[in-house]
């Protein structure tokens, strides 16, 4: 799975930088009103996606401590996933930031969780490799 998404990887995070930049440039009080209601949650987000590129990174250079890379870009990816859904509903139900209320928050940011536990499940089950056989039972 991850030999799939290899060649293109650094261009998938792109769209965040470009993202910021378009709105810093186009809509500063915009940018500037977000980015303080949004600062810690961002933050957070921002330190998932880094540690997902390092363990991404990382993870091909050692064979005896691989499974610590995987955890770090099992983590990262949990955090950025789970801050990027509290963040939209925050935005959606109206909250300054996803900290202060974290009920409508807290819904919103497990939904790309599940969303991505259903995508691996279903990714295991019709996988053909032996090593993915063993857990067929276990993902349905």
């Amino acid at each position: 799975m991850l030999s799939t998404v290899a060649p293109i990887w650094d261009g998938n995070e792109t769209w965040l930088v470009v993202a910021g930049v378009v709105l810093w440039g186009a809509f500063p009080v915009v940018y500037s009103t977000l980015l303080s209601a949004f600062y810690l949650p961002l933050l957070l987000m921002l330190a998932g996606l880094i540690l997902r590129g390092v363990a991404f990174e990382f993870r091909y250079k050692t064979e005896r401590l691989r499974w610590i890379w995987d955890a770090s870009f099992a983590g990262g990816s949990l955090v950025a996933a789970f801050i990027q859904g509290a963040a939209v509903g925050a935005l959606v139900e109206g909250s300054r930031s996803p900290m202060v209320d974290m009920s409508a928050a807290h819904l919103a940011g497990s939904v790309p969780l599940r969303f991505c536990a259903a995508s691996a499940c279903v990714l295991d089950i019709r996988s053909s490799a032996p090593a993915g056989s063993s857990k067929r039972a276990k993902a349905r």
